[in-house]
């Protein structure tokens, strides 16, 4: 199965939970392809969002299941990756799966409204989304949540092959 992930992240923590995903995709077979955004300077990237580079860019076109994964700034989605999917965004999906990251404990601390935001862009490009979820990185069994989301994440994909 073609499965893309477009990730923005800027400190490394939105992308070690799909690096920890895609391993395991890859492990059991599937071809991943991977676009890494972030913003070229984070101090002005509220200003400038689309001031952001292409770390990696492998998902060009179509997949069977993607994955869009961002952080939370200033308790709203990420400029960057906001601007990137309402200007760059190109690619289809059978399905799609949103996640997010961000530093407080609770969901409601800027990661709901951020989702709600991720959401309401993603559908306007036409995306159905199969699932949402946010990692709170101050939350002590948070790498529990990713490891469970990941099995998760497996499950339903080899369910679909």
């Amino acid at each position: 199965m073609k499965i893309g992930f477009i990730v923005h992240s800027q400190s490394g923590n939105t992308l070690s939970v799909a690096q920890k995903l895609m391993d395991q995709l890859k492990l059991q077979g599937h071809d991943v392809m991977l676009t890494h955004i972030k913003d070229e300077d984070v101090n002005v990237s509220m200003q400038h969002p689309e001031r952001f580079i292409k770390v990696v860019d492998e998902v060009t076109s179509y997949v069977d299941v993607l994955f869009i994964g961002g952080w939370v700034q200033a308790f709203i989605l990420c400029r960057g990756l906001n601007h990137y999917i309402n200007h760059q965004l190109n690619i289809q999906a059978k399905e799609t799966h949103l996640f997010l990251t961000h530093h407080f404990p609770f969901e409601w601390m800027g990661g709901t409204n951020a989702m709600k935001q991720l959401t309401k862009h993603v559908i306007a490009k036409e995306h159905v989304i199969k699932t949402t979820k946010i990692f709170n990185w101050s939350r002590k069994n948070n790498q529990q949540h990713i490891d469970q989301w990941i099995e998760s994440m497996i499950t339903h994909i080899n369910a679909l092959v």
